[in-house]
């Protein structure tokens, strides 16, 4: 709709009583001053279809509820005012707002957002107070957990409850989802929270971690591989989940719980024109040769894991019963000749 209309350069609905989102139709577009502030019920949803529309100069989206990171600006040139303030905003201020060549006023105030305080030009004024910073000085960084937490953050979208519960510069003070022992992450469990993205590489940065649960969530992708660089790793649950792929090769000590959910983890899809329709289990990882609802150390899955493992035990019980069957039946047959026999 807005694309289609090349004389629309501002789009002015302050103060009115809008709900919804923002229109995919913006993208594109010719709008130039985009008003929108002050919704009485407020809009909702991301901003994210702002990054495609790059004749912005103003944009006023305060008090409204929209939620998500900050996207993407770079294309956005000629953006000089950004009122983003009195939001639900999470995720750390990209640096491509930071660097933006006409950017003037900005205003991020009242949000979630996460990460080091922006540190914009001085020529630019920021307003950027009551959000949840790691620290309060503008560019410095935050502690290294810190900053590998966020990175994981990140890969479910930034959710809202982290950053309500993730406060400061030391994640081992209260933080929610997160264990500690001497001052290093050993635990983090996301279990049940029905996040939604992938799983992080970033884990690997967390060298004390030995328990880590992102069971039944809405997670999809695959395992990342460096996840078996954990040297401290001892359980890893990610069932009921939507993963797929290669099975890393785990050590023989980490506990690894797949089952239920995941049904395409594991699965080879036959890559290289090799498919066998419904696929095959030759990607199941080396550490894990029984993948099952309780994968236990060296793979010995229990309770109702995996039905391969049924196979051989029933094949050699049913020949045993039909050899006792067919013994049976032969003595009776011997036993009732030599009763004729001895008439």
């Amino acid at each position: 709709m807005f694309a289609s209309l090349p004389g629309l350069q501002n789009l002015d609905l302050a103060y009115n009583n809008l709900t919804g989102t923002l229109p995919a139709s913006f993208a594109n577009s010719a709008i130039q001053n985009l008003r929108l502030n002050y919704q009485q019920m407020g809009l909702s949803g991301t901003i994210d279809v702002l990054s495609s529309m790059t004749q912005l100069n103003q944009v006023w989206l305060m008090g409204n509820q929209f939620t998500g990171s900050i996207p993407d600006f770079s294309k956005c040139e000629f953006l000089f005012d950004l009122q983003l303030r009195e939001n639900k905003f999470t995720g750390i201020v990209p640096a491509s707002l930071i660097t933006l060549p006409r950017l003037l006023n900005v205003s991020l105030s009242n949000n979630k957002l996460q990460g080091p305080v922006p540190k914009f030009p001085s020529h630019i004024s920021l307003h950027s107070d009551a959000n949840n910073f790691c620290v309060a000085t503008p560019g410095v960084p935050c502690n290294p957990q810190v900053k590998t937490m966020l990175e994981i953050a990140g890969a479910v979208g930034y959710q809202e409850i982290l950053s309500d519960s993730w406060r400061g510069n030391d994640p081992c003070s209260n933080w929610e989802f997160v264990t500690c022992e001497e001052q290093n992450i050993s635990t983090i469990n996301f279990g049940k929270q029905h996040f939604s993205g992938t799983i992080s590489p970033a884990f690997v940065n967390l060298t004390a971690l030995t328990n880590l649960y992102l069971n039944d969530n809405n997670l999809t992708g695959s395992i990342p591989d460096s996840l078996t660089k954990l040297t401290q790793l001892k359980v890893l649950d990610v069932s009921n989940n939507n993963l797929y792929g290669k099975i890393p090769a785990f050590s023989s000590s980490v506990k690894l719980i797949a089952r239920p959910g995941n049904p395409s983890l594991g699965i080879d899809t036959g890559s290289g024109g090799n498919s066998t329709g419904k696929g095959s289990r030759g990607n199941w990882g080396p550490g894990n040769p029984s993948l099952g609802i309780d994968t236990g150390s060296g793979g010995n899955s229990t309770g109702k894991g995996s039905r391969g493992n049924w196979v051989l035990p029933s094949v050699i019980s049913g020949a045993f019963i039909a050899v006792i069957s067919f013994i049976a039946f032969g003595l009776l047959v011997l036993f009732k000749y030599n009763g004729c026999q001895g008439k």
